[in-house]
């Protein structure tokens, strides 16, 4: 059948990209990742130093500083709510 009479068109198998060109994208994927982690980690220091803590013999874990923040931030609301 002809594309003009709904008929489907033959398309061609696509190859596999080049072994260069998937380590090329794989390394770029990877740097990706490690600014994406970067950033995320930054952003986890930044709250751990606004964020009161009870001890400062050692850093908080990531889950231990969004609890934190999620309890202070309640405290606030609560300390603005009572006025």
């Amino acid at each position: 059948m002809s594309p003009m009479r709904g008929g489907t068109k033959r398309k061609t198998p696509e190859r596999a990209p080049a072994p260069l060109v998937m380590k090329k994208r794989r390394l770029a994927a990877n740097a990706r990742e490690r600014r994406r982690m970067h950033s995320l980690n930054v952003a986890f220091d930044r709250l751990r130093d606004v964020v009161p803590s009870i001890g400062n013999d050692r850093k908080l874990s990531k889950y231990e500083t969004l609890q934190m923040a999620q309890s202070y931030i309640t405290a606030l609301s609560e300390l603005l709510l009572r006025d």
